[in-house]
């Protein structure tokens, strides 16, 4: 075979010096960048703000941020789950990162703060029912056994605290159970996802207990995207299916005229390991290892933490239901605070403070 000739190799060697020096250029800023590589780093400024400050320049610079499927438990938003969160009828369980939670939390402080120009269009409490919704409601909480009435109703507990009449708050349990049409085809399936919570009017508070999302409910029951004869799954869920919509038109109901009275959103015996996971690292200590009886530890707007948990499954929900519905167009959160009750092992809750 003849020798290459010089008047080729020279191109050739030019071109691959560069491909080599863009590429070292990108691994170097990639590795450099801050706050995007383990959020725990031994040379990292352990300063709330100066952190905050350092992943939000990271953020701003363009970087891409992964946006993470939230695995639905007992008492979960579902608020945050995309169509792309699931892989034949595997829920993903991917890690909620604190740079992740931060990247949320600022999308949540963005909608809260900017002009709230996407309202939701679910504003007649008969929309529940022409999407397949049943309502059980009214149950007085004191017949609750083992719930809020349990962890909330000590002397030194919140409802105390903040006056919460435990006989004014009712139990409201809203139902997927019939079938219903989407915008893709009528007929669907239901897919007894439900959203139990407790209201009371007077206090301004919505106690979040029990909540399984459609998509999570589907997958269950064996109705996943593999089942040989349905249809696509992300074509199978009912168009109002956020849990902060059904829990507004619930409240709406239960309100009447009182509707923007709303002071109080809590989050009851959260279980879900990436929330969690977010309330560890904001109070510092070890996985499942808070112990941080009422009130807590209290976050407020400005701090790292404040925004984090603003960035969870949880925190997205109640930032839905401020943002997306007019009547509470003049309220914001203005604390969150992280407290634990006793058991076998101590139980997480988040309580959301709105302003007046």
């Amino acid at each position: 075979m003849a020798p290459s000739s010089p008047r080729l190799l020279f191109p050739a060697l030019v071109l691959c010096t560069l491909l080599l020096i863009l590429l070292s250029s990108d691994i170097a800023r990639l590795v450099q960048k801050p706050g995007l590589a383990s959020p725990i780093n031994s040379n990292a400024n352990t300063n709330p703000s100066a952190r905050a400050n350092d992943v939000l320049s990271g953020l701003h610079s363009g970087d891409a941020i992964v946006k993470v499927a939230v695995p639905f438990g007992f008492n979960a938003s579902d608020n945050e789950f995309r169509f792309s969160s699931y892989e034949g009828d595997e829920l993903k369980k991917r890690a909620l990162t604190w740079v992740q939670a931060l990247a949320g939390g600022l999308d949540s402080l963005g909608r809260l703060n900017g002009p709230r120009s996407q309202v939701s269009p679910w504003n007649d409490y008969n929309q529940l029912a022409e999407k397949g919704w049943t309502v059980h409601d009214n149950v007085p909480e004191r017949y609750i056994l083992g719930k809020p009435t349990v962890d909330f109703n000590g002397p030194n507990g919140p409802y105390a605290k903040l006056k919460i009449s435990q006989s004014q708050s009712f139990e409201v349990t809203a139902a997927q159970a019939e079938d219903f049409t989407n915008c893709y085809r009528e007929d669907n399936v239901a897919t007894e996802a439900y959203f139990s919570n407790i209201y009371n009017v007077p206090s301004g508070a919505i106690i979040a207990e029990a909540n399984f999302g459609a998509l999570y409910k589907l997958i269950e029951n064996g109705f996943g995207a593999n089942h040989p004869t349905l249809p696509p799954l992300g074509t199978r869920l009912p168009d109002l299916r956020r849990w902060s919509d059904v829990v507004w038109l619930v409240w709406a109901k239960q309100a009447g005229v009182q509707k923007a009275s709303l002071k109080y959103v809590f989050r009851h015996n959260i279980v879900t390991a990436e929330t969690k996971g977010i309330i560890d690292r904001a109070a510092g200590v070890a996985t499942d290892q808070l112990i941080s009886v009422w009130p807590g530890i209290k976050f407020l707007p400005g701090e790292v933490e404040f925004q984090a948990l603003l960035g969870t499954a949880h925190g997205k929900g109640v930032a839905y239901l401020i943002a997306d519905h007019r009547e509470l167009r003049l309220k914001n959160i203005e604390s969150v605070n992280i407290f634990t009750t006793y058991g076998v092992r101590a139980s997480y809750h988040l309580l959301f403070t709105l302003t007046n």
